[in-house]
């Protein structure tokens, strides 16, 4: 159990191979009234395509791109600390209870993302960690899943332990938290039907040694 956050559960998230790392999921992390506020308060965030490293475009639709998506960046301020300190708290605990990573703090600001159907949402298998900047010090990936009713979007793993392409079996519910290390290799397949909002975010701490 999680003790920032009475009645929930961490549950693994089945088909992984990874031992100690695999991911884990929590179904219901954020409820109704929380998803809703969140919408509400990033309407008037600008949005625009999402960057990757490499992209001609930026994530455009008409590229040959690893990621077409938009995304807003979710500022660290006054209006989202409930999120931030909802989402600390929340993975502090689960990290004591699962992996025990050295963690520090959230260096980056979280991003709204947003995958739709007309453009086949997706984004390619990658890493997290690595890079320049605070994505080097990237130790725990969170994605929050905003809203249902689409299809196609699932999330993938190449488990660190497999060759192969992992389709793992989560709770695919608005407000479920999936939680994982930066350094497995994950995926998000087009999104189909409608279209897929989510939030992804990092914790930092010391390089893994």
């Amino acid at each position: 159990m999680i003790a920032a956050n009475p009645g929930l559960s961490i549950q693994t998230i089945t088909n992984s191979k990874g031992g100690d790392y695999r991911p884990f999921s929590i179904e219901g992390c954020f409820g109704e009234v929380e998803l809703k506020r969140l919408e509400r308060q990033v309407e008037t965030i600008e949005e625009t395509q999402a960057l990757t490293q490499g992209d001609t475009h930026f994530g455009s639709a008409d590229e040959e791109s690893e990621r077409i998506a938009w995304q807003k960046p979710i500022p660290f301020s006054n209006d989202f600390s409930w999120m931030y300190s909802k989402i600390q708290d929340t993975i502090f605990d689960m990290n004591s209870n699962t992996w025990n990573f050295e963690l520090l703090a959230m260096l980056e600001y979280a991003i709204h993302l947003r995958y739709k159907s007309s453009e086949l949402g997706k984004y390619d298998f990658h890493i997290d960690s690595g890079g320049d900047g605070p994505a080097m010090y990237r130790k725990l990936s969170v994605i929050v899943l905003l809203n249902d009713g689409y299809e196609g979007g699932d999330v993938l793993f190449q488990d660190y332990m497999a060759q192969d392409e992992t389709k793992m079996i989560y709770p695919k519910t608005k407000g479920t938290m999936l939680v994982f290390p930066s350094f497995l290799r994950h995926a998000v397949t087009p999104v189909t039907k409608g279209e897929r909002k989510s939030l992804v975010l990092w914790i930092h701490g010391k390089p893994f040694r």
